[in-house]
Protein backbone atom coordinates (compact mmCIF):
# COMPACT_ATOMS: atom_id res chain seq x y z
CA UNK A 1 0.00 0.00 0.00
CA UNK A 2 2.80 2.42 0.90
CA UNK A 3 4.42 1.70 -2.45
CA UNK A 4 1.10 2.24 -4.28
CA UNK A 5 0.48 5.45 -2.34
CA UNK A 6 3.95 6.71 -3.27
CA UNK A 7 3.35 5.93 -6.92
CA UNK A 8 -0.01 7.71 -6.74
CA UNK A 9 1.45 10.83 -5.09
CA UNK A 10 4.31 10.94 -7.60
CA UNK A 11 1.84 10.71 -10.46
CA UNK A 12 -0.23 13.53 -8.99
CA UNK A 13 2.93 15.64 -8.66
CA UNK A 14 3.88 15.08 -12.33
CA UNK A 15 0.31 15.85 -13.39
CA UNK A 16 0.23 19.08 -11.39
CA UNK A 17 3.63 20.12 -12.73
CA UNK A 18 2.41 19.52 -16.31
CA UNK A 19 -0.71 21.57 -15.67
CA UNK A 20 1.49 24.38 -14.34
CA UNK A 21 3.76 24.33 -17.38
CA UNK A 22 0.79 24.35 -19.76
CA UNK A 23 -0.85 27.17 -17.85
CA UNK A 24 2.37 29.19 -17.91
CA UNK A 25 2.77 28.71 -21.68
CA UNK A 26 -0.86 29.69 -22.27
CA UNK A 27 -0.47 32.74 -20.08
CA UNK A 28 2.69 33.88 -21.86
CA UNK A 29 1.03 33.32 -25.23
CA UNK A 30 -1.91 35.45 -24.19
CA UNK A 31 0.37 38.17 -22.86
CA UNK A 32 2.40 38.20 -26.10
CA UNK A 33 -0.75 38.24 -28.18
CA UNK A 34 -2.15 41.10 -26.14
CA UNK A 35 1.17 42.93 -26.41
CA UNK A 36 1.37 42.42 -30.17
CA UNK A 37 -2.25 43.44 -30.58
CA UNK A 38 -1.57 46.56 -28.51
CA UNK A 39 1.47 47.47 -30.66
CA UNK A 40 -0.42 46.81 -33.90
CA UNK A 41 -3.29 48.93 -32.67
CA UNK A 42 -0.89 51.72 -31.75
CA UNK A 43 0.80 51.67 -35.13
CA UNK A 44 -2.54 51.43 -36.91
CA UNK A 45 -3.21 54.90 -35.49
CA UNK A 46 0.05 56.23 -36.91
CA UNK A 47 0.99 57.09 -40.48
CA UNK A 48 4.40 57.93 -41.93
CA UNK A 49 5.24 59.77 -45.15
CA UNK A 50 8.52 60.92 -46.68
CA UNK A 51 8.99 63.55 -49.36
CA UNK A 52 11.98 65.20 -51.01
CA UNK A 53 10.17 68.38 -51.99
CA UNK A 54 11.89 68.31 -55.40
CA UNK A 55 10.29 67.29 -58.70
CA UNK A 56 11.10 63.71 -59.67
CA UNK A 57 13.10 63.29 -56.43
CA UNK A 58 16.21 64.71 -58.09
CA UNK A 59 18.85 66.18 -55.77
CA UNK A 60 21.82 68.21 -56.99
CA UNK A 61 25.13 69.38 -55.53
CA UNK A 62 23.46 72.76 -54.89
CA UNK A 63 20.51 71.05 -53.22
CA UNK A 64 21.87 67.87 -51.53
CA UNK A 65 19.63 65.13 -50.13
CA UNK A 66 17.09 66.47 -47.65
CA UNK A 67 14.03 64.33 -46.95
CA UNK A 68 11.18 65.44 -44.74
CA UNK A 69 9.65 62.62 -42.70
CA UNK A 70 6.18 63.29 -41.33
CA UNK A 71 4.40 61.14 -38.75
CA UNK A 72 0.68 61.65 -38.11
CA UNK A 73 -0.84 60.47 -34.84
CA UNK A 74 -4.59 59.69 -34.62
CA UNK A 75 -4.32 58.40 -31.04
CA UNK A 76 -5.82 60.13 -28.04
CA UNK A 77 -2.43 60.21 -26.31
CA UNK A 78 1.09 61.29 -27.26
CA UNK A 79 3.35 58.82 -29.05
CA UNK A 80 7.11 58.66 -28.78
CA UNK A 81 9.17 56.26 -30.82
CA UNK A 82 11.67 55.99 -33.62
CA UNK A 83 11.83 56.03 -37.40
CA UNK A 84 13.84 53.18 -38.86
CA UNK A 85 15.67 54.39 -41.99
CA UNK A 86 17.00 51.58 -44.16
CA UNK A 87 19.03 53.09 -47.02
CA UNK A 88 20.20 51.01 -49.98
CA UNK A 89 22.84 52.26 -52.42
CA UNK A 90 21.99 50.82 -55.86
CA UNK A 91 25.54 51.29 -57.15
CA UNK A 92 27.46 50.09 -54.12
CA UNK A 93 24.80 47.49 -53.24
CA UNK A 94 25.22 48.33 -49.57
CA UNK A 95 22.53 48.79 -46.92
CA UNK A 96 22.78 51.19 -43.99
CA UNK A 97 20.24 51.32 -41.15
CA UNK A 98 19.78 54.47 -39.09
CA UNK A 99 17.34 55.48 -36.34
CA UNK A 100 15.64 58.82 -35.79
CA UNK A 101 13.77 59.67 -32.59
CA UNK A 102 10.42 61.38 -32.92
CA UNK A 103 7.60 62.49 -30.62
CA UNK A 104 4.07 63.20 -31.85
CA UNK A 105 1.37 64.84 -29.76
CA UNK A 106 -2.12 63.37 -29.54
CA UNK A 107 -4.08 63.97 -32.73
CA UNK A 108 -1.20 65.90 -34.27
CA UNK A 109 1.77 65.41 -36.55
CA UNK A 110 5.51 65.94 -36.35
CA UNK A 111 8.15 66.38 -39.04
CA UNK A 112 11.86 65.65 -38.92
CA UNK A 113 14.56 66.14 -41.55
CA UNK A 114 16.78 63.35 -42.82
CA UNK A 115 19.94 64.79 -44.41
CA UNK A 116 22.40 62.00 -45.22
CA UNK A 117 25.85 62.82 -46.58
CA UNK A 118 26.19 60.58 -49.64
CA UNK A 119 28.18 60.08 -52.84
CA UNK A 120 26.35 60.65 -56.13
CA UNK A 121 24.05 57.84 -57.17
CA UNK A 122 20.53 56.44 -56.85
CA UNK A 123 19.15 55.33 -53.49
CA UNK A 124 16.23 53.33 -52.18
CA UNK A 125 15.06 54.14 -48.67
CA UNK A 126 12.50 52.30 -46.57
CA UNK A 127 11.07 54.35 -43.71
CA UNK A 128 9.21 52.56 -40.91
CA UNK A 129 7.99 53.37 -37.41
CA UNK A 130 9.27 51.46 -34.43
CA UNK A 131 8.69 51.47 -30.69
CA UNK A 132 11.24 52.23 -27.99
CA UNK A 133 14.98 51.70 -28.23
CA UNK A 134 14.70 48.02 -27.30
CA UNK A 135 12.42 47.32 -30.27
CA UNK A 136 14.52 46.81 -33.40
CA UNK A 137 11.75 45.54 -35.67
CA UNK A 138 9.86 48.04 -37.87
CA UNK A 139 6.08 48.26 -37.98
CA UNK A 140 3.66 48.05 -40.84
CA UNK A 141 3.55 51.87 -40.92
CA UNK A 142 6.17 52.34 -43.64
CA UNK A 143 7.01 53.96 -46.95
CA UNK A 144 9.55 53.32 -49.73
CA UNK A 145 11.19 56.20 -51.57
CA UNK A 146 13.74 56.40 -54.39
CA UNK A 147 15.87 59.45 -55.08
CA UNK A 148 18.85 60.39 -57.24
CA UNK A 149 21.77 62.67 -56.44
CA UNK A 150 24.09 64.16 -59.07
CA UNK A 151 26.25 67.26 -59.75
CA UNK A 152 23.60 68.81 -62.01
CA UNK A 153 23.83 72.52 -62.73
CA UNK A 154 20.82 74.82 -62.90
CA UNK A 155 19.54 75.67 -66.39
CA UNK A 156 19.96 79.42 -65.79
CA UNK A 157 23.68 78.84 -65.11
CA UNK A 158 24.25 77.06 -68.43
CA UNK A 159 24.98 78.66 -71.81
CA UNK A 160 22.52 78.38 -74.70
CA UNK A 161 24.96 76.17 -76.62
CA UNK A 162 25.05 73.60 -73.77
CA UNK A 163 25.23 70.16 -75.45
CA UNK A 164 23.17 68.14 -72.94
CA UNK A 165 19.41 68.30 -73.49
CA UNK A 166 16.33 66.23 -72.69
CA UNK A 167 12.56 65.88 -73.11
CA UNK A 168 9.90 66.82 -70.63
CA UNK A 169 7.16 64.63 -72.09
CA UNK A 170 6.86 61.35 -70.18
CA UNK A 171 8.78 62.73 -67.20
CA UNK A 172 6.60 62.80 -64.11
CA UNK A 173 3.10 63.85 -65.13
CA UNK A 174 2.47 62.19 -68.50
CA UNK A 175 0.54 65.22 -69.77
CA UNK A 176 2.70 68.07 -68.58
CA UNK A 177 6.06 66.59 -67.69
CA UNK A 178 8.81 67.95 -65.45
CA UNK A 179 12.09 69.58 -66.52
CA UNK A 180 15.04 67.83 -64.89
CA UNK A 181 17.97 69.93 -63.67
CA UNK A 182 21.29 69.78 -65.50
CA UNK A 183 19.98 70.74 -68.95
CA UNK A 184 19.46 74.00 -70.81
CA UNK A 185 17.20 72.72 -73.59
CA UNK A 186 13.95 70.76 -73.25
CA UNK A 187 12.07 69.16 -76.14
CA UNK A 188 8.30 69.03 -75.93
CA UNK A 189 5.67 67.57 -78.30
CA UNK A 190 3.32 70.49 -78.83
CA UNK A 191 0.62 68.44 -80.66
CA UNK A 192 -1.39 70.73 -82.91
CA UNK A 193 -4.37 68.41 -82.43
CA UNK A 194 -4.40 68.94 -78.65
CA UNK A 195 -3.74 72.68 -78.78
CA UNK A 196 -6.26 73.39 -81.56
CA UNK A 197 -9.02 70.72 -81.42
CA UNK A 198 -11.34 72.65 -83.77
CA UNK A 199 -11.10 75.65 -86.04
CA UNK A 200 -10.94 78.74 -83.85
CA UNK A 201 -10.81 76.73 -80.62
CA UNK A 202 -7.66 76.43 -78.53
CA UNK A 203 -6.59 74.62 -75.38
CA UNK A 204 -3.15 75.67 -74.23
CA UNK A 205 -3.28 74.09 -70.76
CA UNK A 206 -0.68 71.39 -71.43
CA UNK A 207 1.77 73.68 -73.18
CA UNK A 208 1.19 76.48 -70.65
CA UNK A 209 2.22 74.16 -67.83
CA UNK A 210 5.37 72.88 -69.56
CA UNK A 211 6.34 76.36 -70.75
CA UNK A 212 5.98 77.86 -67.26
CA UNK A 213 8.18 75.17 -65.70
CA UNK A 214 10.97 75.55 -68.26
CA UNK A 215 10.80 79.35 -68.05
CA UNK A 216 11.05 79.24 -64.25
CA UNK A 217 14.25 77.18 -64.56
CA UNK A 218 15.79 79.54 -67.11
CA UNK A 219 15.69 76.87 -69.81
CA UNK A 220 15.00 76.83 -73.54
CA UNK A 221 12.20 74.92 -75.27
CA UNK A 222 12.26 73.03 -78.56
CA UNK A 223 8.66 72.40 -79.63
CA UNK A 224 8.29 69.30 -81.79
CA UNK A 225 5.42 68.92 -84.27
CA UNK A 226 3.52 65.65 -84.30
CA UNK A 227 0.34 65.18 -86.30
CA UNK A 228 -2.38 67.28 -87.92
CA UNK A 229 -5.93 67.78 -86.56
CA UNK A 230 -8.40 65.67 -88.52
CA UNK A 231 -10.68 68.70 -88.95
CA UNK A 232 -8.10 70.15 -91.38
CA UNK A 233 -8.50 67.34 -93.94
CA UNK A 234 -11.32 66.05 -96.06
CA UNK A 235 -13.14 62.70 -95.79
CA UNK A 236 -11.06 59.62 -96.52
CA UNK A 237 -7.80 61.18 -95.36
CA UNK A 238 -8.04 60.24 -91.68
CA UNK A 239 -5.07 57.93 -91.34
CA UNK A 240 -1.89 57.52 -89.35
CA UNK A 241 -1.27 58.69 -85.76
CA UNK A 242 -3.01 55.67 -84.16
CA UNK A 243 -1.84 56.77 -80.71
CA UNK A 244 -3.55 60.16 -80.85
CA UNK A 245 -7.32 60.75 -81.00
CA UNK A 246 -8.45 63.27 -83.61
CA UNK A 247 -5.13 63.36 -85.46
CA UNK A 248 -4.02 62.42 -88.95
CA UNK A 249 -0.67 61.96 -90.66
CA UNK A 250 -1.86 63.87 -93.72
CA UNK A 251 -0.94 67.54 -94.13
CA UNK A 252 -3.83 70.04 -93.95
CA UNK A 253 -5.86 70.58 -97.11
CA UNK A 254 -5.39 74.31 -96.61
CA UNK A 255 -1.92 75.24 -95.37
CA UNK A 256 -3.34 78.49 -94.01
CA UNK A 257 -4.75 76.44 -91.12
CA UNK A 258 -1.18 75.62 -90.14
CA UNK A 259 -0.12 79.24 -90.50
CA UNK A 260 -2.98 80.43 -88.26
CA UNK A 261 -2.11 77.88 -85.58
CA UNK A 262 1.59 78.78 -85.57
CA UNK A 263 0.85 82.50 -85.44
CA UNK A 264 -1.47 82.00 -82.49
CA UNK A 265 1.11 79.85 -80.71
CA UNK A 266 4.02 82.20 -81.15
CA UNK A 267 1.96 85.24 -80.17
CA UNK A 268 1.14 83.51 -76.89
CA UNK A 269 4.65 82.36 -75.98
CA UNK A 270 6.97 84.96 -77.50
CA UNK A 271 7.20 86.86 -74.21
CA UNK A 272 10.77 88.12 -74.53
CA UNK A 273 12.17 85.52 -72.10
CA UNK A 274 13.74 83.41 -74.84
CA UNK A 275 12.02 80.30 -73.48
CA UNK A 276 10.45 79.49 -76.85
CA UNK A 277 13.77 79.07 -78.63
CA UNK A 278 13.17 76.55 -81.43
CA UNK A 279 10.54 74.43 -83.11
CA UNK A 280 10.69 71.34 -85.25
CA UNK A 281 8.71 70.47 -88.34
CA UNK A 282 7.02 67.08 -88.71
CA UNK A 283 8.51 64.53 -86.32
CA UNK A 284 9.99 61.46 -88.10
CA UNK A 285 8.16 62.12 -91.36
CA UNK A 286 9.99 59.12 -92.83
CA UNK A 287 7.50 56.85 -91.01
CA UNK A 288 4.02 56.22 -92.50
CA UNK A 289 2.31 56.57 -89.13
CA UNK A 290 3.49 60.19 -88.96
CA UNK A 291 3.52 61.52 -92.54
CA UNK A 292 1.36 60.62 -95.52
CA UNK A 293 2.01 63.74 -97.54
CA UNK A 294 4.54 64.40 -100.31
CA UNK A 295 8.07 65.75 -100.02
CA UNK A 296 6.92 69.02 -101.59
CA UNK A 297 4.20 69.39 -98.95
CA UNK A 298 6.76 68.73 -96.22
CA UNK A 299 8.93 71.52 -97.61
CA UNK A 300 5.87 73.80 -97.86
CA UNK A 301 5.21 73.30 -94.14
CA UNK A 302 8.84 74.17 -93.35
CA UNK A 303 8.46 77.34 -95.42
CA UNK A 304 5.40 78.38 -93.37
CA UNK A 305 7.30 77.74 -90.12
CA UNK A 306 10.08 79.99 -91.41
CA UNK A 307 7.74 82.77 -92.52
CA UNK A 308 5.84 82.81 -89.22
CA UNK A 309 9.14 82.84 -87.30
CA UNK A 310 10.25 85.98 -89.09
CA UNK A 311 7.06 87.79 -88.11
CA UNK A 312 8.24 88.02 -84.49
CA UNK A 313 11.00 90.00 -82.78
CA UNK A 314 12.51 86.81 -81.31
CA UNK A 315 12.27 84.22 -84.09
CA UNK A 316 12.70 80.63 -82.85
CA UNK A 317 15.20 78.44 -84.66
CA UNK A 318 13.65 76.07 -87.18
CA UNK A 319 14.78 72.45 -86.90
CA UNK A 320 14.00 70.06 -89.72
CA UNK A 321 14.41 66.67 -91.42
CA UNK A 322 13.87 65.07 -87.95
CA UNK A 323 14.71 61.60 -89.24
CA UNK A 324 14.18 58.48 -87.12
CA UNK A 325 16.75 55.88 -86.10
CA UNK A 326 17.89 53.29 -88.63
CA UNK A 327 19.12 53.64 -92.21
CA UNK A 328 16.89 56.30 -93.79
CA UNK A 329 19.18 57.49 -96.61
CA UNK A 330 16.43 57.56 -99.25
CA UNK A 331 14.19 59.81 -97.16
CA UNK A 332 17.00 62.23 -96.24
CA UNK A 333 18.15 62.50 -99.84
CA UNK A 334 14.57 63.01 -101.08
CA UNK A 335 13.65 65.80 -98.63
CA UNK A 336 16.94 67.62 -99.27
CA UNK A 337 16.42 67.31 -103.02
CA UNK A 338 12.89 68.72 -102.56
CA UNK A 339 14.50 71.89 -101.18
CA UNK A 340 14.02 71.94 -97.40
CA UNK A 341 17.49 73.16 -96.39
CA UNK A 342 17.06 76.90 -97.21
CA UNK A 343 14.24 77.10 -94.63
CA UNK A 344 16.13 75.41 -91.79
CA UNK A 345 18.53 76.63 -89.10
CA UNK A 346 19.27 73.15 -87.75
CA UNK A 347 19.22 69.63 -89.21
CA UNK A 348 18.13 66.89 -86.80
CA UNK A 349 18.08 63.13 -86.50
CA UNK A 350 17.29 60.53 -83.85
CA UNK A 351 19.73 58.04 -82.39
CA UNK A 352 18.60 54.96 -80.53
CA UNK A 353 20.31 51.60 -81.06
CA UNK A 354 23.08 53.42 -82.99
CA UNK A 355 24.41 54.64 -79.65
CA UNK A 356 25.53 51.06 -78.97
CA UNK A 357 27.62 50.76 -82.14
CA UNK A 358 30.79 52.84 -81.98
CA UNK A 359 32.60 51.44 -85.03
CA UNK A 360 31.98 52.53 -88.62
CA UNK A 361 32.58 48.97 -89.79
CA UNK A 362 29.57 47.64 -87.86
CA UNK A 363 27.16 46.19 -90.46
CA UNK A 364 23.74 47.66 -91.26
CA UNK A 365 23.99 50.81 -89.12
CA UNK A 366 26.18 52.47 -86.53
CA UNK A 367 26.81 55.84 -84.93
CA UNK A 368 29.23 57.26 -87.56
CA UNK A 369 27.08 56.09 -90.49
CA UNK A 370 23.95 57.60 -88.96
CA UNK A 371 25.72 60.96 -88.74
CA UNK A 372 26.97 60.57 -92.32
CA UNK A 373 23.38 59.98 -93.41
CA UNK A 374 22.71 63.63 -92.54
CA UNK A 375 26.02 65.35 -93.21
CA UNK A 376 26.95 63.92 -96.62
CA UNK A 377 23.80 64.84 -98.61
CA UNK A 378 23.66 68.20 -96.82
CA UNK A 379 27.25 68.99 -97.75
CA UNK A 380 26.68 67.72 -101.28
CA UNK A 381 23.85 70.27 -101.51
CA UNK A 382 26.26 73.03 -100.50
CA UNK A 383 24.96 73.49 -96.94
CA UNK A 384 26.74 73.22 -93.59
CA UNK A 385 23.93 73.59 -91.08
CA UNK A 386 24.50 72.49 -87.45
CA UNK A 387 23.21 69.03 -86.51
CA UNK A 388 21.23 68.16 -83.40
CA UNK A 389 20.28 64.75 -82.07
CA UNK A 390 16.77 65.63 -80.89
CA UNK A 391 15.77 62.18 -79.65
CA UNK A 392 17.80 59.38 -78.08
CA UNK A 393 16.76 56.52 -75.90
CA UNK A 394 17.86 53.17 -74.56
CA UNK A 395 15.40 50.70 -73.08
CA UNK A 396 16.44 49.67 -69.58
CA UNK A 397 15.39 46.54 -67.73
CA UNK A 398 13.18 47.42 -64.74
CA UNK A 399 14.70 46.87 -61.32
CA UNK A 400 13.71 43.85 -59.31
CA UNK A 401 12.81 44.40 -55.66
CA UNK A 402 14.46 47.81 -55.88
CA UNK A 403 17.77 46.40 -57.09
CA UNK A 404 19.65 46.63 -60.39
CA UNK A 405 19.57 43.66 -62.74
CA UNK A 406 23.08 43.11 -64.09
CA UNK A 407 23.92 42.70 -67.76
CA UNK A 408 25.43 39.34 -66.93
CA UNK A 409 22.10 38.17 -65.53
CA UNK A 410 20.16 39.55 -68.50
CA UNK A 411 22.44 37.73 -70.92
CA UNK A 412 22.13 34.52 -68.93
CA UNK A 413 18.34 34.71 -69.08
CA UNK A 414 18.37 35.51 -72.78
CA UNK A 415 20.63 32.57 -73.60
CA UNK A 416 18.34 30.17 -71.72
CA UNK A 417 15.15 31.44 -73.31
CA UNK A 418 13.58 28.76 -75.54
CA UNK A 419 12.54 31.43 -78.04
CA UNK A 420 15.87 33.23 -78.19
CA UNK A 421 16.38 34.66 -81.70
CA UNK A 422 19.17 33.64 -84.04
CA UNK A 423 20.08 37.33 -84.46
CA UNK A 424 20.43 38.46 -80.84
CA UNK A 425 21.63 41.92 -81.88
CA UNK A 426 18.23 42.73 -83.31
CA UNK A 427 15.13 41.49 -81.48
CA UNK A 428 14.11 39.30 -78.58
CA UNK A 429 11.66 36.42 -78.89
CA UNK A 430 8.72 38.86 -78.65
CA UNK A 431 9.97 40.98 -81.51
CA UNK A 432 11.10 43.87 -79.29
CA UNK A 433 14.49 45.47 -78.81
CA UNK A 434 16.37 43.74 -76.06
CA UNK A 435 16.56 45.98 -72.96
CA UNK A 436 19.87 46.77 -71.35
CA UNK A 437 21.05 46.83 -67.79
CA UNK A 438 20.83 50.23 -66.13
CA UNK A 439 24.61 50.49 -65.81
CA UNK A 440 25.25 49.60 -69.45
CA UNK A 441 22.72 52.23 -70.53
CA UNK A 442 24.36 54.88 -68.35
CA UNK A 443 27.78 54.20 -69.86
CA UNK A 444 26.33 54.13 -73.38
CA UNK A 445 24.58 57.51 -73.02
CA UNK A 446 27.85 59.14 -71.98
CA UNK A 447 30.01 57.42 -74.59
CA UNK A 448 27.49 58.07 -77.38
CA UNK A 449 27.06 61.74 -76.48
CA UNK A 450 30.83 62.33 -76.47
CA UNK A 451 31.25 60.58 -79.83
CA UNK A 452 28.44 62.64 -81.33
CA UNK A 453 30.12 65.83 -80.13
CA UNK A 454 33.34 64.75 -81.82
CA UNK A 455 31.42 64.13 -85.06
CA UNK A 456 29.88 67.59 -85.00
CA UNK A 457 26.46 66.85 -83.46
CA UNK A 458 26.03 69.88 -81.21
CA UNK A 459 23.22 68.70 -78.89
CA UNK A 460 21.80 65.38 -77.74
CA UNK A 461 18.27 65.25 -76.35
CA UNK A 462 17.62 62.16 -74.24
CA UNK A 463 14.15 60.62 -74.09
CA UNK A 464 12.48 58.59 -71.35
CA UNK A 465 12.01 55.38 -73.29
CA UNK A 466 8.75 53.56 -72.63
CA UNK A 467 9.25 50.57 -70.34
CA UNK A 468 12.11 52.03 -68.35
CA UNK A 469 14.70 54.66 -69.03
CA UNK A 470 15.47 58.16 -67.81
CA UNK A 471 12.97 57.93 -64.92
CA UNK A 472 12.46 54.76 -62.89
CA UNK A 473 10.64 54.19 -59.59
CA UNK A 474 9.68 57.85 -59.40
CA UNK A 475 13.23 59.22 -59.60
CA UNK A 476 15.98 59.76 -62.20
CA UNK A 477 17.88 56.60 -63.06
CA UNK A 478 21.64 56.06 -63.29
CA UNK A 479 21.88 57.47 -66.85
CA UNK A 480 20.89 60.87 -65.46
CA UNK A 481 23.51 60.68 -62.72
CA UNK A 482 26.22 59.68 -65.21
CA UNK A 483 25.21 62.37 -67.72
CA UNK A 484 25.26 65.00 -65.00
CA UNK A 485 28.80 63.99 -64.06
CA UNK A 486 29.73 64.44 -67.74
CA UNK A 487 28.20 67.91 -67.64
CA UNK A 488 30.09 68.76 -64.46
CA UNK A 489 33.36 67.63 -66.04
CA UNK A 490 32.96 69.73 -69.20
CA UNK A 491 31.47 72.86 -67.63
CA UNK A 492 33.89 75.70 -68.22
CA UNK A 493 35.63 73.88 -71.08
CA UNK A 494 35.41 74.59 -74.79
CA UNK A 495 33.22 71.55 -75.42
CA UNK A 496 32.98 72.48 -79.11
CA UNK A 497 36.60 71.44 -79.46
CA UNK A 498 36.65 67.62 -79.33
CA UNK A 499 39.43 65.44 -80.72
CA UNK A 500 40.22 61.74 -80.78
CA UNK A 501 43.03 60.54 -78.51
CA UNK A 502 45.03 57.32 -78.82
CA UNK A 503 43.76 54.59 -76.48
CA UNK A 504 45.19 51.07 -76.68
CA UNK A 505 44.30 48.00 -74.62
CA UNK A 506 47.40 46.43 -73.11
CA UNK A 507 48.10 42.74 -73.57
CA UNK A 508 46.66 40.14 -75.91
CA UNK A 509 42.91 40.64 -75.62
CA UNK A 510 41.20 39.66 -78.89
CA UNK A 511 38.13 41.71 -79.71
CA UNK A 512 38.69 44.27 -76.95
CA UNK A 513 39.22 47.87 -78.05
CA UNK A 514 39.35 51.27 -76.40
CA UNK A 515 38.32 54.79 -77.37
CA UNK A 516 39.22 58.17 -75.91
CA UNK A 517 38.23 61.75 -76.75
CA UNK A 518 39.61 65.00 -75.42
CA UNK A 519 37.29 67.96 -74.79
CA UNK A 520 38.67 71.47 -74.39
CA UNK A 521 40.89 74.03 -76.11
CA UNK A 522 44.32 72.70 -77.01
CA UNK A 523 46.16 75.46 -75.15
CA UNK A 524 44.33 74.83 -71.86
CA UNK A 525 43.81 71.82 -69.58
CA UNK A 526 40.98 69.64 -70.85
CA UNK A 527 39.19 66.41 -70.01
CA UNK A 528 39.66 63.04 -71.71
CA UNK A 529 36.74 60.62 -71.74
CA UNK A 530 37.90 57.01 -72.22
CA UNK A 531 36.29 53.56 -72.25
CA UNK A 532 36.84 50.05 -73.60
CA UNK A 533 34.38 47.82 -75.46
CA UNK A 534 33.96 44.49 -77.19
CA UNK A 535 34.32 44.71 -80.95
CA UNK A 536 32.27 42.30 -83.05
CA UNK A 537 31.83 43.16 -86.72
CA UNK A 538 30.05 39.93 -87.60
CA UNK A 539 26.67 41.28 -86.52
CA UNK A 540 25.15 44.69 -86.96
CA UNK A 541 23.48 47.64 -85.34
CA UNK A 542 22.86 47.37 -81.58
CA UNK A 543 25.34 45.58 -79.32
CA UNK A 544 22.91 45.14 -76.44
CA UNK A 545 23.43 41.39 -76.63
CA UNK A 546 27.15 41.49 -75.77
CA UNK A 547 28.65 40.17 -72.52
CA UNK A 548 29.49 42.81 -69.94
CA UNK A 549 33.09 43.97 -70.30
CA UNK A 550 34.96 44.39 -67.03
CA UNK A 551 37.80 46.87 -66.62
CA UNK A 552 40.86 46.51 -68.85
CA UNK A 553 44.33 48.08 -68.67
CA UNK A 554 44.35 50.85 -71.30
CA UNK A 555 47.17 53.20 -72.34
CA UNK A 556 45.93 56.71 -73.12
CA UNK A 557 48.02 59.45 -74.68
CA UNK A 558 48.12 62.70 -72.70
CA UNK A 559 50.10 65.86 -73.34
CA UNK A 560 50.05 67.38 -69.86
CA UNK A 561 52.34 66.67 -66.91
CA UNK A 562 49.68 65.98 -64.30
CA UNK A 563 46.21 64.46 -64.37
CA UNK A 564 43.58 62.83 -62.21
CA UNK A 565 40.98 60.18 -62.98
CA UNK A 566 37.31 60.22 -61.94
CA UNK A 567 34.85 57.35 -62.33
CA UNK A 568 31.62 57.55 -64.36
CA UNK A 569 29.52 58.50 -61.35
CA UNK A 570 31.90 61.05 -59.82
CA UNK A 571 32.45 59.00 -56.68
CA UNK A 572 36.23 58.65 -56.60
CA UNK A 573 39.05 60.84 -57.92
CA UNK A 574 42.72 59.84 -57.81
CA UNK A 575 45.96 61.34 -59.13
CA UNK A 576 47.51 59.60 -62.15
CA UNK A 577 51.20 58.99 -62.81
CA UNK A 578 52.19 60.16 -66.31
CA UNK A 579 55.15 58.57 -68.05
CA UNK A 580 56.40 59.35 -71.56
CA UNK A 581 53.21 61.17 -72.45
CA UNK A 582 50.92 58.26 -71.46
CA UNK A 583 48.78 57.13 -68.57
CA UNK A 584 47.65 53.57 -67.90
CA UNK A 585 44.11 53.35 -66.58
CA UNK A 586 41.74 50.54 -65.65
CA UNK A 587 38.51 51.07 -67.57
CA UNK A 588 35.68 48.96 -68.98
CA UNK A 589 32.34 49.82 -70.57
CA UNK A 590 31.74 52.60 -68.09
CA UNK A 591 33.75 55.62 -69.29
CA UNK A 592 36.11 57.45 -66.96
CA UNK A 593 37.31 61.07 -66.95
CA UNK A 594 40.99 62.00 -67.11
CA UNK A 595 41.25 65.66 -66.11
CA UNK A 596 44.45 67.40 -67.13
CA UNK A 597 45.91 69.50 -64.32
CA UNK A 598 48.59 71.41 -66.22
Amino acid sequence: MTWLAGRFLKGVDIFLRSILVIATVLAMTCINALSQNSVATAFDSLAISAQTGWPLNAFTAQHPPDIKITVKNKRADDWQGRVRVQRFDLLGEKTVVEWLSIRVSAGGQATTDYKPSLPFGVYRIDFALSGDASDSSPSSASQRLFFAYAPAHEARELPDDWPLATHINNLGDADHGEPLPGFKWYRYFKNWTTDNPARGQYDWSRLDSAFAKVKAMGGRMLLAGDGTPDWTVGPGRIAGMPWMTGATAYPPDNMEDLRTYLRTLIKRYDDGSGTLAAWETVNEANTLDRWLGTMDQLVEEAKIFREVSRETKNPPLLVGIVVSAGRQDNYVNAVIKAGILPYLDIVSGHFYEELLSYERETPINNLPIHVDMLTKPMHDAGSTLPIWNTESGIGITPREDGRLVSQQELNRRASQSPGAPKDPWLLDEKGAWRPLSERRAAGTYVAGTVMLLEMGVEKTFTFNVEGGGWIMDGAPALPWVATMVLGDQIKGLDFHHVSSVSAVVKGDKPGVKALAYRLGASDKPGVIVAWSFLSDLTVGRSKAWQPWLDVQPVRVTIQKREAEITDLYGRTTTRLPIKNGEVVIEVGEEPVYIREIQ
